[in-house]
């Protein structure tokens, strides 16, 4: 493995280096990657980035981090968060303008990516920062140890819960836009609470599978607990979970179905966007 490193002229003592990381095939090999390589990599001091910006990478929300990479402003960034004002400055205010409405656009996608690209005589990196997936899978069984795995496999974060409390709901209050949550328990106690909880959430997805007599069966606990049919309606069932996120294109869905042939054995299926992590992985029975 070698690494060489280059400093834009211009830029500010210690507010970045570039590196350029080869890697041989039989070093990507002992890795278990398919071949070998070379990789850019911009290090930066973190007392040089917008303090918005941690938040961000603690999975709180999405953004774009623009870095200025050449002269005369080398190590200037701008962040712009989808849900609030932009911070840092690129150096020049007509700039900043135009990173702030491609930063719109990219972000839209719900891609995670790294874009290079040349403004005014700049070079800049554009690096599109959106929270991982989360499933959470509330109940036991080989059901919810399918989920887990399938949605471990497309790269989402999964919390699994057994369903054995009511007080799993309280995992479930800080969730966002980007989770989905699954009710497999068929235990009233722990299966009203959560689902109520998961529909006070700001989770973009909420299913529960069952029967129609078990579905009903929650909907009328729920109803005790004072959730209205508006927000019933949001819980998707008996056997089918899909939901598109704000902010993107796709729609991620899981679909749980009984094969009418075989009353023992689920079929699973998940359908995910191109630009989902492993899109290549669409379905396991």
């Amino acid at each position: 493995m070698r690494l060489r490193r280059s400093s834009p002229a211009g830029r500010r003592p210690g507010a970045e280096q570039l590196l350029r990381l080869e890697v041989g095939n039989e070093q990507a090999a002992a890795a278990g990657l398919v071949c070998g390589g070379s990789a850019a990599l911009l290090l930066q001091r973190d007392d040089c980035l917008p303090s918005a910006l941690w938040p961000l990478l603690a999975g709180s929300g999405s953004g774009v981090l623009v870095t200025v990479l050449s002269a005369p402003d080398a190590g200037a960034s701008l962040l712009v968060p989808a849900a609030a004002e932009a911070s840092g400055s690129l150096g020049s205010a007509s700039l900043d303008e135009v990173a702030v409405r491609d930063a719109a656009r990219v972000l839209h996608t719900g891609r995670a990516t790294v874009e290079s690209w040349t403004g005014e005589g700049r070079s800049l990196l554009s690096a599109v920062l959106v929270p991982s997936p989360r499933l959470v899978v509330v109940g036991a069984g080989e059901v919810a140890q399918a989920l887990s795995r399938l949605a471990g496999v497309l790269g989402w974060d999964v919390i699994h819960l057994p369903g054995e409390n009511a007080d799993d709901s309280e995992v479930l209050a800080p969730l966002g836009p980007d989770a989905a949550v699954v009710v497999l328990s068929h235990d009233l106690t722990v299966a009203a609470p959560c689902l109520a909880a998961a529909l006070s959430s700001g989770a973009g997805y909420v299913g529960a599978i069952g029967s129609r007599r078990t579905q009903a069966g929650r909907f009328d606990r729920l109803r005790s607990l004072g959730v209205g049919e508006q927000t019933l309606a949001r819980i998707h069932g008996p056997g089918r979970a899909g939901h598109r996120s704000p902010g993107t294109r796709g729609d991620r869905d899981v679909d749980l179905r009984r094969d009418p042939r075989r009353t023992q054995r689920t079929h699973l299926h998940i359908a995910v966007p191109a630009h989902w992590p492993h899109p290549s992985v669409l379905s396991r029975s």
